[in-house]
């Protein structure tokens, strides 16, 4: 009997290139996935999330639209990723909407904090950016990239204690993680201690 492909571990290797940088072999391993299971939401979302990260905000909120109307917008995941493709299109009305119904509707929600403190970010409103990735961290003290954005955060806003406190838990945290190092690069660097 031949084995039917996993459309999961197609899902699996488009995280894994996605998070190489290797956009493209991102997108034909979610478009596998899709043809396998064509009824799977999350390989939408996924494939919404490299389209846009390749820079097709257009088709990345089209897909995402998709997905709200199949589940009915109960999925916050494409929420969040059409409110994203809305705010690099310069929707900013259309995208803080749609984080105001997921904050309503989800408000423990890790991913929305990080999208607020990511929109908050862009207009470099550091303080804002701290407020909410605070709300992150305590939501899920244990996930070192959140902290490794608090640390940015708070290096931006000139809080280098507050910021090597986040690096030192980061570390803990997940030992040895080459996104530990490059923060820690980035802080010194905003301290202007270009020697570390």
């Amino acid at each position: 009997a031949q084995l039917r492909p996993d459309p999961d571990v197609y899902q699996s290797r488009a995280h894994d290139s996605l998070l190489a940088g290797d956009l493209e072999q991102a997108l034909a391993e979610i478009e596998e996935a899709a043809r396998l299971d064509p009824s799977d939401m999350c390989a939408e979302c996924c494939r919404g999330r490299i389209v846009g990260e390749a820079g097709d905000w257009q088709v990345s909120a089209d897909i995402y639209a998709k997905v709200l109307r199949e589940t009915g917008t109960c999925c916050n995941t494409a929420r969040l990723g059409l409110a994203r493709a809305y705010h690099e299109q310069g929707r900013t009305k259309d995208a803080s909407d749609l984080v105001g119904k997921a904050l309503k509707s989800y408000p423990r929600d890790l991913e929305v904090h990080c999208c607020l403190a990511s929109f908050a970010e862009d207009r470099e409103d550091w303080r804002e950016a701290v407020v909410e990735l605070k709300k992150a961290v305590a939501l899920d003290p244990s996930y070192a990239g959140t902290r490794h954005q608090l640390a940015a955060a708070y290096a931006e806003t000139g809080q280098f204690e507050q910021a090597k406190e986040q690096l030192r838990e980061a570390e803990q945290l997940d030992p040895g993680n080459a996104d530990n190092r490059c923060c820690a690069a980035f802080v010194a660097g905003k301290q202007g201690d270009w020697k570390t």
